[in-house]
């Protein structure tokens, strides 16, 4: 083992701050009781609910990505007033 180091990989912080305001994701479709269905719903339905998934997780991303350019605006404006 090498003394440069103190503790392990898994004792380090994190990286990047936990996730903010994170919307639980919502239920899938109910389930049909057509034939061939199955217990999550027939293929197109399934695509369906996973397009749907898809555009909202989109959507959330493209909100938070416009959320930390704001912040980030803010905090480069707020910045360049102290130097000046």
């Amino acid at each position: 083992m090498s003394k440069g180091f103190s503790g392990s990989a898994f004792e380090r912080r994190p990286s990047h701050p936990p996730k903010k305001n994170v919307p639980s994701r919502p239920a899938p479709p109910p389930y049909s009781s057509g034939a061939g269905s199955g217990k999550f719903g027939s293929e197109a339905e399934q695509l369906e609910w996973a397009k749907r998934e898809s555009e909202r997780a989109e959507q959330e991303r493209m909100r938070r990505l416009r959320q930390q350019e704001q912040e980030d605006l803010e905090l480069a404006i707020a910045l360049s007033k102290t130097l000046t």
